[in-house]
């Protein structure tokens, strides 16, 4: 509900942020004139490079309005901290990755109440501080509502948060707001010619950004620490699930090939016996997922097979997901494919390939997913590192041999070999 009440515990928790933003190295810019779009009801675009970006951006632009309403994936109603704040929060909760008609009607509600709009087109979390794949569907999403559009772009959020460790590491971070569009814009120009504006600003690539900048991003781990989670395939002997990490390096543990990543997160061979093809994680983790798009069109047969738990929405608070069950998955052409228990009971389902343009990936351990109307995670922690998102890039890809505008929104990022 949007009361008084709400409204002033939104501003202090916004300032609370805001002024622990100020104490570390954020350095946020508006190109536009702020007072122009002062409390004016807009949609505000967000890349989802990092955790922190939910905070940083919602609070950054606290201060030309503060009469946003966040849409934010389902499943954080149910975490342990967040969860009992959102019940007294106004929001938008939305599924991930499938179309959600009811979040849609919320949407275009508080459109219509003149409130504005915080959305993450990427759907999730980059996995490798680069741009994940956006649907050309949001260029009809932005021209229905015709209202003013700004974008919150970031540069090193990624780094100070990175995916596959999530400590906090101390290191610059950009945050630029760009008045994207006039609701004019929006009304003369075409859904192609929207998202292709769209994406020519929001793209981005941390790695790539600070190779040339030379930052420096130190915390109580090493910058390698837990990588094997999104590398997971070595790229001089080809296996996969061998990589592991001690301080600064990454090692393949099958043949032994070390690497070494310093403060800026460049890659360096270890020593004059290792071999490296790439200098950045970003080129790594391309190489991999061009890989997995080449055996996915080249093999009709593909399959990926990985041991499960089952998991539901949790009601108590106290955890995210609860299981149910355990059993395997089965990722092919047809759709993933659970065979295994539930509730003591011996259960097989298949959710079509069709029906999903991707999985979200919770904590790096769980898979979400929609049965029917009813959210389901799969645990992945008992496989190997880095097979959970190998799983999600899989899904992704096989999901576009059937659906062009998928196919585009996914080459314009991971180009095929």
């Amino acid at each position: 509900m949007d009361t008084i009440k709400n409204r002033l515990i939104n501003r202090i928790i916004r300032t609370i942020v805001y002024s622990d933003n100020r104490k570390k190295d954020i350095r946020v810019t508006y190109h536009f004139d702020r007072e122009a779009l002062k409390d004016k009801p807009i949609i505000l675009l967000s890349d989802h490079s990092a955790v922190k970006n939910f905070s940083n951006i919602f609070a950054d632009y606290f201060y030309v309005s503060d009469n946003i309403i966040p849409v934010i994936g389902n499943v954080m109603d149910y975490a342990p901290k967040i969860g009992p704040f959102l019940k007294n929060y106004p929001h938008v909760s939305k599924k991930m990755y499938v179309t959600d008609f009811k979040a849609a009607v919320q949407m275009v509600r508080y459109i219509k109440k003149g409130k504005s709009l915080l959305l993450f087109p990427e759907g999730t979390h980059s996995f490798c501080g680069m741009t994940h794949p956006v649907s050309p569907a949001l260029g009809g999403f932005l021209k229905k509502f015709r209202i003013d559009v700004v974008l919150a772009s970031t540069k090193g959020a990624y780094l100070s948060t990175p995916f596959y460790s999530k400590e906090a590491k101390s290191g610059p971070v950009e945050v630029d707001f760009f008045h994207l569009f006039t609701g004019e814009d929006l009304k003369e120009m075409d859904e192609t010619e929207i998202y292709d504006r769209f994406m020519t600003h929001f793209e981005y690539n941390d790695f790539r950004w600070n190779a040339e900048h030379r930052y420096s991003y130190t915390g109580e781990k090493a910058n390698a620490a837990g990588i094997e989670k999104i590398l997971y395939k070595c790229p001089c002997c080809h296996r996969e699930g061998f990589i592991t990490t001690g301080n600064n390096r990454i090692i393949c543990g099958n043949c032994g090939n070390s690497v070494t990543m310093d403060d800026t997160y460049a890659l360096y061979p270890s020593t004059e016996k290792d071999t490296l093809p790439f200098g950045r994680v970003d080129e790594w983790f391309l190489s991999q997922r061009q890989e997995l798009a080449e055996e996915i069109r080249k093999n009709a047969g593909f399959l990926l097979k990985m041991n499960v738990e089952l998991n539901v929405l949790n009601e108590d608070e106290k955890s995210m997901f609860k299981p149910v069950g355990k059993g395997e998955v089965t990722i092919s052409r047809k759709g993933v494919t659970y065979s295994g228990t539930e509730e003591g009971e011996a259960v097989s389902f298949t959710l079509p390939i069709s029906s999903m343009t991707g999985s979200s990936n919770q904590y790096d351990i769980y898979m979400v997913m929609y049965r029917d109307n009813d959210t389901i995670a799969f645990d992945c922690s008992s496989e190997k590192p880095g097979m959970i998102v190998k799983a999600c890039g899989a899904i992704e890809e096989l999901h576009a041999l059937s659906d062009s505008q998928w196919e585009e929104a996914l080459r314009r990022v991971y180009p095929l070999l």
